[in-house]
């Protein structure tokens, strides 16, 4: 009988566990540069929830990119008197696929701050990336971070889960309420 209980506690346990929750955490994406009109490098990158996808000393300070459930995080410090980014015209994230949920991207929300120049704004999006436009950026000082944050906004697509019926639900009680009860005589 105690087998029973065992195999009846999981079976709630599995009944009242959710959906998983969609994430870009565990997809490949890919990050490419847009420089003075071409794309000049393309590059995979595997998102962790525990590191940044991407931290590189340049010459003039760091860069880094961090990609969290469906956010993506660049910024840069600057070590030099003055930084500019010549030809650097867009970034493109593609191959946003929700690990968990297949979902599409449906707006994106930009947040910056301490780049100078024009702003940094969303050139577009699919479903499935989003293209920032950089052309112009730059730091002014030394010790001064810029940095820009995209909210992706997704809907997911989740398929209907069919309720059980009142009847069901009844019988099951009464399942379950006859075999704790056999187990305590």
């Amino acid at each position: 009988m105690r087998l029973y209980r065992q195999i009846v506690v999981m079976l709630l346990l599995a009944l009242l566990a959710g959906p998983a929750r969609a994430s870009l955490i565990g997809d490949e994406i890919l990050w490419s540069t847009v420089v003075n009109g071409s794309v000049s490098g393309t590059m995979p990158l595997i998102v962790d929830e525990n590191t940044f996808e991407y931290a590189s000393p340049l010459p003039f300070g760091v860069a880094i990119l961090d990609i969290a459930d469906s956010s993506i995080w660049f910024a840069v410090t600057n070590n030099a008197t003055s930084t500019t980014f010549p030809g650097l015209e867009q970034y493109i994230f593609s191959d946003l696929d929700w690990v968990g949920s297949p979902g599409q991207i449906v707006d994106v929300i930009l947040t910056q701050d301490g780049f100078l120049g024009p702003p940094i704004t969303i050139d577009s999006f699919t479903p499935d990336s989003v293209t920032v436009n950089l052309a112009g950026i730059f730091l002014a000082q030394p010790d001064i971070s810029g940095f820009f944050q995209l909210n992706l906004v997704v809907e997911h697509d989740t398929p209907g889960v069919p309720l059980p019926s009142g009847a069901a639900l009844l019988l099951l009680g009464l399942v379950l309420l006859s075999l704790f009860r056999n187990g305590e005589q």
